[in-house]
């Protein structure tokens, strides 16, 4: 593969002729200018693996963030019960990971979605779901005796 003589064996750092050997060993084998048949068809084999091997890296990275959005949508959705807005469990500084059962199971634990909330709502508890009561309106009780339109009207007052 390199010949070994331009490589140096002894503890100094590699000079720039050793690069540049190094480097046009490389090219030579990529492309395919060893001149030896038996080599010429593994460094095609090779080539052929490393692309296989791109493609499926490539399929593994795409299948994570799809299963990382899966898992962000369903902390959202649980989240979602106490907060206004379900992607305020987000402003507590959680990681998706952080929010995931112990069992390497991947699934989503209810338990430590809803402490993210109750952290969340403990420093900005106007982003949960319900109001707080402001102190207007009717407070209910007995019913307002006396004049009513409709008495007023037949003249019963």
């Amino acid at each position: 593969m390199t010949d070994d003589a331009s490589l140096t064996t002894d503890d100094a750092a590699p000079t720039p002729a050793d690069y540049a050997a190094v480097s046009a060993q490389f090219e030579a084998d990529a492309a395919g200018d060893s001149g030896d048949a038996a080599t010429d068809s593994g460094n095609h084999e090779a080539a052929k693996w490393r692309v296989r091997l791109r493609e499926s890296e490539a399929a593994l990275a795409a299948s994570v963030d799809r299963l990382t959005m899966y898992q962000r949508r369903d902390v959202e959705r649980l989240a979602g019960h106490s907060l206004s807005r379900a992607d305020d469990v987000w402003l507590s500084g959680v990681e998706t990971l952080d929010l995931l059962e112990d069992d390497d199971s991947g699934l989503v634990s209810e338990v430590k979605v809803k402490a993210a909330v109750e952290k969340v709502l403990e420093g900005r508890p106007q982003l949960g779901r319900g109001f707080p009561d402001m102190g207007g309106g009717s407070r209910g009780g007995s019913v307002p005796t006396g004049a009513d339109w409709s008495k007023v009207l037949r003249g019963q007052t």
